[in-house]
């Protein structure tokens, strides 16, 4: 027995990890916050504490002082648990720290900057095919590229995820880009723009770099207020088709030349007329819920938090994985877009969705009173949900789409029903304000 390290745990897959960890190695997680007030605020959606070894509040730009901290009181740590993109910025400044040997640290910063991570992949594996890419911090950077600048080129975070702040853009668009940077300046990674249809592939790496590829869905996107990638639906690609085979074996040479060992990864790549390129990998588990969706297709054939956890913690990973269930089945991720905002006083359709045979789960659920949002990114989707059937059944991208049709969320109130939404939203805004007060007025006693 022994303990693991986990940030922020008030996530699916963290509860998901501290229950196997418990039930499977008897290690007891010691859970560490980076906001009181979002753990306050998230304290329904977290274990109680009662269910770790022990519950620290850390400031993180301490990790040295939150390292020692730990060393002195947990020499029986095992390990840290990068469950999310969010948490792998704090593993790569801890785990050294630990005498953690996940991954050293030139490589998780790698995996942070994405720039950064197609140099190295250029330098060692030349063959592996790769866009056009370089960093850049402001307009006049993109513009000293003169003609190594492509024709049309993507702009991104370097470190984001999500869609969150991307710009697509012409080279003669010199005005449009001086205010891309005008309002959002940070560091970006400069991408030639290719045309084709983009890939979520998803697995896991051992010990001794062996890739498993466990699951292909594509991942549509579309054009919505003012964003070029916002997410649309995106099915199952079958293990038994030549695209699956074409795909998993560019995944796995980008995973064994990226240096990455005992862990998940998530890549997402373009597929054209001549053949995968990158777009970007995370050493993490592929967000937004859908790890239990990669559980889901191979029907109970795939452990992928277990296995996950057995690199987390230096274990063997037994990688054979059957298709056999996996190739019997077709599924959709389907991702709803708004083009309004304001509060849902009117949601219709969800029974209707929920009693289709190829249901499976919500991922976001529509709800009376959320708030909506225009969609520019995974963050701002009002809906989203799991399609699962059998492979020969009815075309379930088709029924993806008719779900769109089905789903109609209103948000325009009468007058009645405005005051009766804003009122609750108000009491309910003021009621966690007040009960924050509280909690910070006992805090310092």
């Amino acid at each position: 027995m022994g303990t693991v390290l986990i940030q922020d745990p008030h996530h699916e897959y963290a509860t998901r990890f501290v229950r196997l960890l418990a039930e499977r190695y008897g290690h007891r997680a010691i859970a560490f916050f980076t906001s009181a007030k979002e753990r306050f605020y998230r304290r329904k959606d977290c274990l109680p504490d009662s269910a770790f070894a022990a519950v620290y509040e850390m400031d993180p730009k301490d990790a040295a002082g939150f390292a020692a901290r730990i060393r002195e009181r947990h020499p029986d740590l095992k390990a840290i648990i990068p469950y999310s993109e969010e948490t792998l910025e704090l593993t790569a400044a801890l785990q050294e720290r630990l005498g953690l040997g996940w991954n050293d640290g030139p490589t998780l910063a790698r995996f942070r900057q994405k720039a950064a991570l197609k140099d190295h992949l250029r330098r060692t594996a030349p063959s592996v095919r790769l866009n056009f890419s370089c960093a850049v911090s402001s307009a006049k950077e993109v513009f000293a590229l003169g003609d190594a600048l492509p024709s049309k080129f993507v702009l991104k975070p370097d470190s984001g995820y999500g869609s969150r702040g991307v710009g697509i853009f012409t080279h003669g668009q010199r005005a449009e880009i001086e205010r891309f940077f005008a309002e959002s300046p940070d560091r970006y990674i400069l991408e030639e723009f290719i045309e084709g249809t983009l890939y979520a592939i998803d697995g896991l790496v051992d010990a001794d770099g062996r890739v498993l590829v466990a699951s292909v869905f594509s991942s549509g996107r579309q054009r919505r207020n003012g964003c070029p990638v916002v997410y649309a639906n995106g099915a199952l690609v079958q293990e038994d088709t030549p695209l699956f085979g074409a795909l998993a074996g560019y995944a796995r040479a980008v995973v064994a030349a990226s240096g990455l060992l005992r862990s998940p990864f998530h890549l997402e790549a373009m597929h054209d007329a001549r053949g995968p390129c990158l777009i970007e990998v995370g050493a993490r588990l592929v967000g937004h819920s859908h790890a239990f969706t990669c559980e889901r297709v191979h029907g109970g054939d795939f452990d992928f938090f277990g296995l996950a956890a057995a690199g987390y913690l230096g274990e063997p990973m037994d990688l054979r994985l059957s298709f056999a269930k996996y190739n019997q089945l077709q599924a959709v991720k389907v991702y709803g877009a708004s083009d309004e905002e304001g509060l849902v006083c009117k949601a219709e359709g969800v029974d209707q969705v929920e009693a289709l045979p190829s249901f499976d789960r919500w991922i976001l659920k529509p709800r009376l009173g959320a708030e909506l949002r225009r969609t520019v990114d995974l963050f701002t989707v009002p809906y989203s949900l799991v399609l699962v059937g059998p492979r020969e059944g009815e075309p379930l991208p088709a029924v993806g789409e008719e779900v769109h049709r089905m789903l109609r969320l209103d948000t325009q109130p009468s007058a009645l029903q405005r005051l009766q939404l804003d009122g609750s939203r108000l009491a309910a805004k003021a009621a966690q304000k007040l009960s924050w007060m509280a909690e910070r007025a006992r805090r310092s006693l």
